[in-house]
């Protein structure tokens, strides 16, 4: 039996984990230990623990980070608690290896505790590019910590290779995304409106803002371009809250402050993965800066509209409409999306992110290590 850990810290990453985790409860060679931290336990951020306590997995070991500003200082200060807490959970649990995803501060502490441990790490969503943001420098350096990798495209795996990774610990998966996509029975518009007290008639605009923690742009100036750009449109607006970031309070303000007195406009914290891939499914576009944008809509032909630097450097569907920080300009990205020419586009665009097999495709690279202690030292890969 392998007994692997599986790191969640946040919504997003917890989303898009969800086929893998599945796949690892029902492997009968696994044992699934479920570690959480970050936002899913934080009420500010909807406290999504519960979320996954629904899903039906057991939670192994919680790491809170405790309430704070989201400056700088306090980013390090969680930071710091994170590491120690997961110290103590590999100290206690002695998983055979880890899973991590992608590329935030709290899951770059989390591996960096692993190190002392020699505990072979499984790092998803590497080789990827996002230059407006902090987590760049986090994915990279959780490449470097880590043993296997299991990337999205060929081209993150070509990259992860450049890093000086072994070629025959990259793999090629696809993005997990893309097999919650497949795998979720969607609600319905009755039960969304039910379960998040909506309501629309013709399909709604999506906005999700996180911070572009690398930019001089405040989050707040940010914020107010895209409200200022949605602000005159007809149709109904549903708003997430942003990630846990450096300037997240600042979006947060802008969001509450747009939302005071406008009808048909909701602020949903969290939907959850169902129901997110769910509205997905009803909206006319997605507005903002969130990787969803990038990664899920394009397996399910929805227009983006991503606005900034944040996710600069992502590999690009046809779907995915670039605009600079600037209400006229995001204004006229939305003039495009929802013309009947774009989206055709958009249904008819290639997804560039796999097929839907990449649980799979893990589960079948872990089983084939022969002496998992072993995959623990590695070699720096000349090209």
């Amino acid at each position: 039996m392998i007994k692997c850990g599986v790191i969640t810290t946040s919504r997003a990453d917890y989303g898009i984990l969800r086929p893998l985790l599945r796949a690892l409860e029902n492997a009968p060679d696994f044992t699934l230990e479920l570690y959480v931290s970050g936002s899913h336990l934080e009420a500010e951020h909807g406290k999504t623990e519960t979320e996954i306590l629904k899903d039906g997995f057991a939670i192994s070991a919680r790491v809170p980070l405790g309430a704070g500003d989201a400056d700088a200082q306090d980013i390090a200060k969680r930071m710091a608690r994170c590491c120690e807490g997961f110290a103590h959970i590999y100290a206690q649990n002695q998983p055979d290896i880890i899973v991590a995803l992608g590329d935030r501060y709290e899951m770059f502490a989390a591996v960096s505790a692993s190190v002392p441990f020699n505990i072979p790490v499984a790092h998803l969503h590497g080789g990827e590019l996002t230059e407006g943001a902090q987590d760049e420098v986090f994915r990279h350096a959780i490449t470097k910590m880590a043993h296997l990798h299991f990337a999205a495209t060929d081209i993150y795996t070509k990259r992860i290779i450049q890093m000086g990774e072994d070629p025959a610990r990259c793999f090629n998966v696809g993005a997990l995304a893309v097999d919650g996509i497949l795998a979720t029975k969607p609600l319905s518009k009755q039960a969304l409106c039910d379960k998040f007290q909506l309501d629309w008639d013709s399909p709604p605009i999506l906005v999700t803002v996180h911070a572009e923690t690398r930019a001089a742009l405040s989050s707040r100036c940010l914020a107010k371009a895209i409200f200022d750009a949605v602000a005159p449109l007809e149709q109904t607006i549903i708003i997430t809250y942003p990630n846990a970031d450096s300037g997240s309070h600042d979006i947060m303000e802008e969001i509450n402050a747009f939302k005071a007195g406008r009808a048909r406009t909701y602020l949903v914290p969290s939907f959850g993965a169902q129901a997110y891939y769910s509205i997905l499914r009803h909206v006319a576009v997605v507005v903002g800066n969130s990787s969803s944008g990038i990664l899920e809509t394009p397996a399910l032909g929805v227009p983006t509209i991503n606005v900034g630097d944040r996710q600069k450097g992502r590999l690009r569907a046809d779907c995915i409409i670039d605009t600079p920080v600037d209400r006229a300009a995001i204004q006229d990205a939305l003039s495009k999306a929802l013309s009947d020419d774009f989206k055709a586009v958009a249904k008819a665009c290639h997804n560039p992110f796999g097929d839907g097999t990449a649980a799979q495709k893990i589960l079948a690279a872990m089983r084939g290590v022969e002496d998992m202690k072993a995959l623990a030292t590695k070699a720096f890969h000349d090209m």
